[in-house]
């Protein structure tokens, strides 16, 4: 049922594809379809890591130092993202200028760095610390925006997030954070990676926004996505490509239990499905 005054399908002439369905507070179904996507792979996604965490040693699926499954999430990023992008009508559409680019490899940057310090404060710190910060990531977010792209944030936005904060602090007190490695590592890696994480969606704004003032309009948002991620696939495949696999057995296989390879490998790719 929904819960606006809206007629729960719009009227358009003979046009299916401009149906709209009216759900959660007046979503277009398309957008509560990718809502509804995008929390339940955040769940699963970390059903994974603890997957992996089963079957290794340590509770560490592979060494810190090689962000391997940052490797992994963005290799299955890119591949997802680049083919869904090319589905789309006039994919390369809008101005591909300096400016634009520019924004786009800022935000990349940030999102891998992101990436690669979580992985380092999961890893050592665990994943309830690692949980904990990152729900800071809503927090970090807004002051950005507010700061940067002087976004508007009403009281009852800051509500909101105030409530989420409070919510992932709550559901600690039954679950201690158990320490993997070193805490302070985990501790400064985490938080870190929370904020490069905030830092990277005003970033990601300014792409469009730039996007606006130029001749032939903004890029697509799948393509964006798409090259942001080809961008962080690259950097981590030269250091995979330098350091583990050079150093595979140490790196790798020594976090695996005996008998356990296989399972190994269904989460890794059950991993790089969730994050694609």
């Amino acid at each position: 049922m929904s819960i606006s005054d809206e007629p729960l399908v719009s009227n358009h002439e003979d046009s299916f594809s401009e149906i709209k369905i009216k759900l959660f507070f007046g979503l277009p179904f398309e957008d509560a379809i990718w809502l509804f996507i995008f929390c339940m792979t955040g769940i699963a996604l970390g059903m994974a890591f603890e997957f992996l965490d089963l079957y290794s040693k340590d509770e560490t699926p592979a060494a810190d130092e090689t962000f391997f499954l940052c490797f992994i999430g963005y290799w299955a990023q890119t591949i997802v993202s680049g083919t869904y992008a090319l589905t789309k009508p006039n994919p390369f559409q809008g101005s591909w200028t300096k400016s634009v680019f520019k924004f786009l490899l800022i935000s990349a940057l940030f999102d891998g760095c992101a990436q690669a310090l979580d992985y380092v404060g999961q890893v050592n710190g665990g994943y309830m610390l690692f949980t904990i910060f990152h729900a800071s990531v809503t927090v970090f977010s807004c002051i950005i925006a507010v700061i940067l792209l002087k976004v508007k944030i009403s009281w009852k936005q800051w509500i909101g997030v105030i409530l989420i904060v409070i919510g992932i602090f709550i559901t600690t007190f039954p679950n201690p954070i158990k320490v993997t490695g070193n805490f302070f590592l985990g501790f400064i890696c985490s938080l870190f990676g929370s904020l490069s994480l905030a830092a990277s969606y005003p970033f990601s704004e300014m792409v469009f926004i730039q996007g606006n003032k130029e001749k032939y309009g903004v890029i697509t948002e799948e393509m964006a996505c798409a090259v942001g991620s080809l961008i962080n696939t690259f950097i981590f495949t030269i250091w995979t490509c330098v350091y583990t696999i050079p150093n595979w057995k140490e790196t790798i296989l020594h976090y695996t239990k005996p008998g356990d390879g296989n399972l190994k490998i269904i989460g890794f790719v059950f991993y790089g499905l969730m994050v694609g």
